[in-house]
């Protein structure tokens, strides 16, 4: 008597924007791990991807907001700078004192890279590669003023982007843009694909999509995740 067996792929788990923050603050209250180290992880991701298309010597333009995005693009331009990359700094906004962003950027103050407070597009004009670390998925309202400005720079630009988590400007619910929005060539989200991310034409925002650990248990993802409708 033969027993009939159906393969059946479960549906892959995704964050939404409560789920992403919820696995951050239990893995560092519950867990312990330490922020600044989820952030080293998620900047080390994202670091990889960019050393696997760029060259020594080659200009690397990061785009930095004032929260824990941002403070990703901090450590990645220490990491960068590291690895022989010419990287530039262009923060919109400072990060709140005492946090892990800040501790990011003092560091890269004290390596005294080159720091650009404005972004023009002659700025963009020798950069082989721009990262996106402005906003992340906590936004849920259309940028305005700078912010906006900023990313139509970008646009007008037309180099290859790679985003942080989410393309700044894109909403991680709904995968549609707030307002104006980073149109990445490549987006490394952190521990699971993001909810919006599954909509269709949120391609055209996101480009490639990897995702890349920060070194939580995947019994956070396995609890907080939920799959895409469809």
């Amino acid at each position: 008597m033969s027993v009939m067996t159906t393969d059946r792929t479960e549906p892959a788990l995704h964050l939404d924007r409560r789920g992403a923050r919820e696995l951050d603050r239990r893995a560092i209250e519950d867990l312990g791990m330490p922020g600044l180290e989820l952030m080293e992880n998620a900047a080390r991701g994202v670091t990889d991807l960019v050393l696997g298309a760029t060259r020594p010597g080659d200009r690397i333009a990061i785009l930095a907001g004032p929260g824990n995005n941002g403070g990703d693009g901090w450590a990645m331009a220490r990491m960068l700078a590291e690895a022989d990359r010419s990287v530039v700094v262009h923060p919109l906004g400072t990060p709140r004192p005492g946090t892990d962003a800040s501790t990011n950027r003092k560091r890269v103050l004290e390596l005294r890279l080159e720091i650009a407070p404005t972004l023009r597009p002659a700025d963009l004009e020798s950069a082989a590669l721009v990262v996106d670390a402005l906003f992340g998925t906590g936004l849920d309202r259309p940028l305005e003023g700078t912010a906006a400005e900023w990313i139509a720079t970008v646009t007008e630009a037309s180099r290859p982007v790679v985003a942080v988590d989410v393309p700044s400007g894109l909403d991680a619910d709904l995968g549609i843009p707030t307002g104006p929005v980073i149109r990445a060539d490549r987006t490394v989200t952190f521990v699971a694909r993001k909810l919006g991310m599954a909509v269709a034409g949120a391609e055209r925002y996101c480009g490639t999509i990897e995702v890349v650990p920060i070194g939580t248990p995947e019994s956070l993802l396995e609890d907080l995740g939920i799959p895409a409708a469809g």
